[in-house]
C-alpha cells in the first residue's frame, strides 16, 4: 500500500507538537464533538490544536471509502483516480493562484492500493471570518447574528461578489457545489486593492474545468442562484437594480460606473442573464384584501376583482369551471377551464390548476420542497425571460411553504391549436396540408425554440406535439409551449434530457403529416446549417433524430483528431441507438397505459390550451 502525505511547512511545528506526524495519526485523531457533516463514507470533524498563542481551530475532512462512481468516472475519461481530499487540495491551490482566498490547508494525505485510492484526508484551518454571505444577506439558511449592513455596504458586497465570480471564471473553473454558506466574508480591515470585503471559500470538492467565458456569466449565474434562490416568500430581501448593476459590472470585468447601466441594458447580456433570476409576480397595489400567499399580475387582479374572487380560499374553492381530466391524473391535481370577463366586458378563457399536496417526484436538479404550482410558475418565468413563448400567469398562490401545502396557478389559454391536433386533422383529411413556405417556417420556428431552451440548459421532459400550440399571425407562425411543470434545469451532462426531448418530438410526429424531409429540415435548423452532421442525415432512417454528442475525455479527442469520419460514424451509431431505444420505451409505456402508439388513433392529450 502506497501512502502520500503532504504537510505544509508553516503548520509542521504545530502539527508535530500535537502528535500529528504520520498518516494514521490524522485518520485516527479524536474529534471535538460530533461530526459537522457526517456521510456514509466520509466525515468532517472539528479539531482544536494547542499553539503558542492559544488553541487554533481546524477542520479535518476524512474519506474512509471512495465512491465507486467517482473512480469509474476517472477511469472512463482515462484519468488517474484521485480521492476527494486530494482533488479539493488541487482546486484550492488553483484558486489561490487566481487571487481567490481559500481555507488554508495544513496537511493532505491519501492511501492507495492497486493504483486506486483507498482513503484520504484533508486538514484545513478555520477561516478568520465568522459569518458567511448567507448571514450578511439574511438568506433563509443563515445562522444569524450578523450585523445589519447599510445600503451602500450591501451594494459593495454585490459588486465584490461579482468580481469574485469573474476571478473564478478567468481561472477556467466552474464551482459546482456553490452555496452562499460556503463563502465566508467580513469587512476588510485594510482596504487592499480597493476592496472593502474579504472572502474565503470552503468546500470546493466539486469543480469542473473549461475555457474562460468572454461574457463572464457562467459563474455569475451560479453566484446569483446561490445568493438569491427562487422563493415566493416576500420577507426575503430582493436586490435592487443598482445591486444587480454593480454585480454584473464586476462579473463582466468592467468596473467603470458610467458603463454599468449600458451593460445591464445590453440585449445579449440581458438574454443570457434572463435565465438566472426571473422576477416573480408581486402583489397588486390595489388588492390589499388578498390573503397571504396569493400574487397577481395586473390583468389578473382586474379580472379576479371583477369576478369577486378576492383571496386564495375563494379562488381555490371556485367550482363554476369545466373540469378537465385525463387518464392517470393524480387525485391531488385538479384542472378547470374558466370563462371570466375582464372589466371592459371581454370574455376570456383561462385555466386554473389546483394542487391539494406537493407532488414530490425526485428528479435531478428539481426542487422537491416547492409546491407543485410553484414549480410550474418558476418554469414559466424561466422560459419567458429567455424569450420562449409561454402562457401568461395571471395568479399564483401557495398556502404554505412546507411540503404538502396547497397551491394554485391561473393561466391564460394558449392561442391557436396544438400541433398534435393539427397533424391529426391533416392525416384524416379534415384540414389541407400547409403550403411549403408555411410548413418550413413552422419547423424552423419549433427548432429554434427547442434549441434556445437547450442552450440555456432547460429541458421540457414532456415535449410532445400536444404541448406545442400553433397559430398563424400576419403570415408568420407563432408557437406556445404548455405543460411546463416537469421543466428541468441541467447545465452539464444533459445529453439524456436532450435525447428525451428530441425523441418525444419524433415519436409524437405522425408519418402521414410529418415527412422525412420535415425531420431533416428540423435537424438542420436545430443543429445549424453548417453542422457536420448534415452530410449524414440523408442516410439515416426517417424516424430517427441524431444528436451530436460533445467530445468528452481524452479518448474522444484522440478519435476525433486522428480519424474524424470514423469517430463521427461511431458516435452517430451510438446516439441513434439511444434515441431509437427512447422511442421504443415511449411506445411500450403507451401500450401499458392502454394507449395506441399511433397519436392519430389515440392522442395523448386533447386540445386544452394551458391546462395539460
Amino acid at each position: 500500500m502506497a501512502v502520500e502525505l503532504v504537510i505544509h511547512p508553516e503548520f509542521a511545528p504545530l502539527l508535530q507538537a500535537n502528535g500529528l506526524r504520520e498518516y494514521d495519526d490524522f485518520m485516527r485523531r479524536p474529534a471535538v464533538g460530533p461530526p459537522v457533516s457526517p456521510h456514509w463514507n466520509r466525515e468532517t470533524v472539528l479539531l482544536e490544536l494547542a499553539g503558542a498563542a492559544g488553541p487554533r481551530r481546524f477542520f479535518l475532512k476524512r474519506l474512509f471509502r471512495p465512491q465507486p462512481e467517482h473512480l469509474l468516472a476517472d477511469l472512463f475519461h482515462l484519468r488517474r483516480p484521485v480521492s476527494q481530499p486530494m482533488k479539493e487540495w488541487f482546486h484550492l491551490r488553483r484558486l489561490e493562484s487566481a487571487d481567490v482566498s481559500c481555507m488554508a490547508v495544513a496537511a493532505v494525505g491519501e492511501r492507495r492500493a492497486g493504483g486506486l485510492p483507498r482513503d484520504g484526508f484533508l486538514l484545513g484551518e478555520a477561516v478568520p471570518a465568522t459569518w458567511t454571505v448567507a448571514d450578511w444577506l439574511e438568506l433563509p439558511d443563515c445562522v444569524g447574528g450578523a450585523p445589519r449592513l447599510e445600503e451602500w455596504m450591501t451594494r459593495r458586497l454585490h459588486f465584490e461578489l461579482g468580481a469574485l465570480a469573474r476571478r473564478i471564471e478567468d481561472a477556467g473553473m466552474r464551482w459546482l457545489s456553490l452555496d452562499a454558506k460556503h463563502i465566508f466574508a467580513r469587512p476588510a480591515r485594510q482596504s487592499a486593492r480597493g476592496r472593502r470585503w474579504e472572502f474565503w471559500i470552503v468546500d470546493v470538492e466539486r469543480v469542473s474545468f473549461s475555457p474562460p467565458s468572454a461574457a463572464g456569466l457562467s459563474m455569475a449565474a451560479a453566484f446569483a442562484d446561490a445568493i438569491y434562490p427562487y422563493s415566493s416568500d416576500p420577507r426575503w430581501r430582493e436586490p435592487g437594480p443598482m445591486d444587480w448593476a454593480l454585480f454584473l459590472g464586476a462579473a463582466k470585468g468592467s468596473v467603470a460606473r458610467p458603463f454599468l447601466t449600458a451593460l445591464v441594458r445590453n440585449r445579449r447580456l440581458a438574454e443570457a442573464w434572463a435565465v438566472v433570476h426571473p422576477n416573480r409576480l408581486r402583489p397588486a397595489a390595489s388588492t390589499g384584501d388578498l390573503s397571504e400567499g396569493l400574487w397577481l399580475s395586473r390583468r389578473g387582479a382586474e379580472m379576479l376583482g371583477a369576478a369577486r374572487l378576492n383571496g386564495f380560499e375563494s379562488l381555490y374553492a371556485f367550482s363554476n369551471g369545466a373540469p378537465l381530466t385525463k387518464p392517470g391524473l393524480q387525485p391531488s391535481r385538479r384542472r378547470d377551464r374558466l370563462l371570466l370577463r375582464s372589466p371592459v366586458g371581454v370574455e376570456q378563457e383561462l385555466f386554473l390548476k389546483r394542487y391539494d399536496a406537493t407532488i414530490g417526484s425526485a428528479s435531478p436538479g428539481g426542487d422537491d420542497e416547492a409546491a407543485s404550482a410553484a414549480k410550474e410558475y418558476r418554469a414559466i418565468e424561466r422560459l419567458r425571460r429567455i424569450g420562449v413563448p409561454v402562457p401568461e400567469v395571471l395568479a399564483y398562490g401557495v398556502e404554505e411553504e412546507s411540503r404538502g401545502g396547497r397551491s394554485l396557478l391561473l393561466l391564460s389559454a394558449a392561442p391557436g391549436v396544438s400541433l398534435e391536433r393539427l397533424c391529426d386533422e391533416i392525416v384524416l383529411g379534415i384540414r389541407p396540408a400547409p403550403r411549403f413556405v408555411q410548413r418550413r417556417r413552422t419547423i424552423e420556428r419549433l427548432a429554434g425554440i427547442v434549441r434556445q431552451m437547450h442552450d440555456h440548459g432547460l429541458f421540457h421532459r414532456d415535449l410532445y406535439l400536444c404541448h406545442v400550440f400553433w397559430r398563424e399571425e400576419g403570415g408568420e407562425p407563432e408557437l406556445t409551449l404548455i405543460d411546463l411543470a416537469r421543466l428541468l434545469r441541467c447545465r452539464r451532462h444533459n445529453q439524456r434530457w436532450r435525447i428525451k426531448d428530441l425523441a418525444a418530438l419524433d415519436y409524437s410526429s405522425p408519418a402521414g403529416a410529418v415527412t422525412r424531409a420535415d425531420r431533416i429540415r428540423f435537424l438542420r435548423a436545430y443543429f445549424g446549417a453548417h453542422h457536420p452532421w448534415r452530410l449524414l442525415l440523408h442516410r439515416q432512417p426517417a424516424g430517427s433524430l441524431p444528436v451530436e454528442p460533445p467530445c468528452r475525455g481524452r479518448l474522444g479527442a484522440v478519435v476525433r483528431w486522428v480519424a474524424p469520419e470514423t469517430g463521427r460514424r461511431a458516435w452517430d451509431r451510438g446516439w441513434l441507438r439511444s434515441i431509437r431505444a427512447r422511442v421504443r420505451r415511449m411506445a411500450r409505456h403507451d401500450r401499458r397505459m392502454g394507449r395506441s402508439p399511433d397519436p392519430v388513433r389515440s392522442p395523448r392529450e386533447s386540445d386544452r390550451g394551458g391546462a395539460a
